[in-house]
């Protein structure tokens, strides 16, 4: 709340939606925060000429948009078209398995780097239900972060963020503040209390990344724990093995009771999921029509235990219909 500043809103990332919050772009604006998303190569390079920024970035390379690159290295190439952009800092994630290359890609004299390893950094991170607790270490000194969002990802994101604040000359004890007063987005990790049951609502969108992480947060939470996932889209010719390897590691996360996978991919998660010792926490249905009377079935068996859900998903399968549907027979 520093200055009047121009976000992103939703998801307008892309050739048609940067171009559109360009003009939203007004005289008293002192700041603008610009999401620049790709689905293909070239992409990323032409919005970040449109946008010309000061300072600019990658957060991870992470696994969104598999399909479309044909593999991480693909991604990593698309992503790093930003770092030819940038007049004054450029940002590079310290301990992503892509650093070499996306540091081999920046053209700016003055970088700046977060995660460990990095100028930005945190340590004594501690891992709350729905918050976090961490020191986080700059070139402008130290200080302690309570972090409103769960999870160690969060952590890394606000790292990032510090990284890309610190570049454009805001104090250290502003961007603490921001961050300690940081709002989520609606279907990013959001707790819903309802009757005796929690229900996070993280059903905005998924990628195989952002699929395991939000299982670790649903470990730390109370009582049985139900992961509910839908398919995750934009894998191409990878979807099958990606949705077996996520069915392997989601049933190998210690504290969770059962994943229920919902769509066309769910019996490739079950068949990772029956690969390890823990194939029985897997239960798939190709519709959340089928996948509600299990849910039901599941609150009735384990009533009055305290119960815990997570419903995740790619954009496309609307997640959010099926925990509102359950959320309404409790």
């Amino acid at each position: 709340r520093l200055a009047p500043t121009l976000v992103t809103r939703g998801n307008l990332n892309n050739d048609l939606g940067v171009p559109m919050m360009l003009l939203e772009l007004r005289a008293e604006h002192q700041y603008a925060v610009m999401e620049l998303g790709a689905s293909h190569q070239g992409e990323i390079d032409y919005t970040s000429n449109l946008v010309q920024p000061h300072v600019a970035g990658i957060i991870n390379i992470g696994t969104a948009h598999l399909g479309e690159f044909g593999g991480r290295d693909g991604i990593c190439r698309a992503k790093s078209e930003i770092y030819s952009h940038i007049s004054e800092t450029s940002i590079v994630p310290a301990e992503d398995d892509y650093a070499e290359q996306i540091r081999a890609a920046v053209k700016t004299e003055k970088t700046l780097s977060f995660g460990q390893g990095g100028d930005v950094y945190a340590t004594d991170v501690e891992l709350h239900p729905q918050s976090a607790t961490f020191t986080l270490n700059t070139p402008q000194g130290t200080i302690t972060v309570n972090l409103p969002f769960a999870g160690e990802h969060n952590v890394q994101n606000a790292t990032a963020a510090v990284a890309f604040s610190l570049a454009i000359g805001i104090s250290l004890d502003d961007i603490v503040a921001g961050l300690e007063q940081a709002v989520g987005a609606k279907g990013r990790l959001n707790f819903i209390p309802h009757k005796d049951f929690l229900f996070i609502d993280d059903t905005y969108n998924a990628n195989p990344s952002s699929m395991r992480a939000a299982a670790e947060v649903l470990a730390q939470q109370q009582g049985i724990r139900v992961m509910v996932t839908g398919d995750i889209g934009e894998l191409g010719s990878s979807a099958a093995i990606e949705h077996y390897k996520l069915g392997r590691d989601l049933v190998s996360v210690k504290g969770i009771n059962f994943v229920v996978a919902v769509g066309e991919f769910a019996p490739a998660a079950q068949e990772g999921a029956r690969s390890t010792q823990y194939g029985k926490k897997m239960q798939a249905f190709l519709n959340q029509e089928q996948a509600l009377p299990f849910l039901i079935d599941l609150i009735e068996t384990h009533h009055p235990q305290p119960m815990s859900f997570l419903f995740k998903g790619s954009r496309f399968t609307h997640m959010e219909t099926l925990m509102a549907a359950l959320m309404e027979k409790l």
